[in-house]
């Protein structure tokens, strides 16, 4: 079997792109060529000295010089600022979900062993923070009207929204297991449960409230209906 080198990666895109090059041409692009899957890579902890062999040499299939051509030509920059940014709700889910399966071809044609799965789960753990983080902002920016949305979505987004998708986090707590997860997730849900109806019974008190004709019942603040009607 034929393998390429770095340089020979190169060229492979030049002759994709039917472009003409000379050694001068070649030697300009490699940098810039590696730099951007650096770039590209980076979000797995991944760099292109990686895919070295043992013998600390490059020697890539044609179908995994393809895909790394692929990658380093794909457009999403900005989303992946984004994520480092934590800037859910403006990413691109479906430019970021053509990403990861890029990504994700290239470590299977390239790599094997743990090396393949250790980078796979890295993959599958930002799909996960993406997928959800994006549905939590998607959820909050509903619960308010236009003029205060802004307001309550950053306050949800600092505390109780971003406490609930990082507390589970596989990229943050990688080495809990299914069964921790699960054990922890139901006595989450448990300890919620009471006080969520607990709030939705203040809730139900002060709808009624804020539509009665008493007027000192309608203007009560909401502080005191929740000390004193809390049930």
């Amino acid at each position: 079997m034929k393998y390429l080198n770095m340089a020979g990666v190169v060229k492979l895109k030049l002759d994709l792109a039917k472009e003409r090059y000379d050694t001068d041409l070649l030697n300009n692009i490699h940098p810039t060529f590696v730099r951007n899957c650096n770039n590209k890579l980076s979000s797995i902890d991944l760099q292109v000295n990686d895919f070295k062999n043992e013998e600390g040499k490059f020697q890539f299939t044609l179908e995994a010089a393809k895909k790394l051509i692929q990658l380093e030509e794909y457009n999403v920059k900005h989303n992946l600022n984004k994520m480092k940014k934590e800037n859910y709700n403006s990413i691109d889910a479906t430019l970021m979900k053509e990403y990861f399966t890029i990504l994700e071809d290239l470590i299977r044609l390239h790599f094997s062993g743990k090396r393949k799965e250790m980078y796979l789960l890295k993959i599958n753990a930002l799909k996960i923070e993406v997928e959800i983080n994006k549905e939590k902002y998607n959820i909050v920016s509903n619960l308010f009207f236009e003029d205060n949305k802004r307001k309550y979505l950053l306050m949800l987004e600092k505390d109780l929204a971003k406490i609930i998708v990082e507390i589970y986090s596989v990229s943050k707590y990688p080495y809990l297991t299914e069964m921790d997860r699960f054990s922890l997730l139901h006595e989450l849900y448990v300890n919620l449960t009471e006080v969520v109806s607990n709030h939705f019974s203040t809730i139900k008190i002060a709808n009624d409230f804020r539509n009665s004709e008493d007027e000192q019942l309608k203007e009560m603040p909401i502080e005191q209906i929740i000390t004193e009607y809390w049930s």
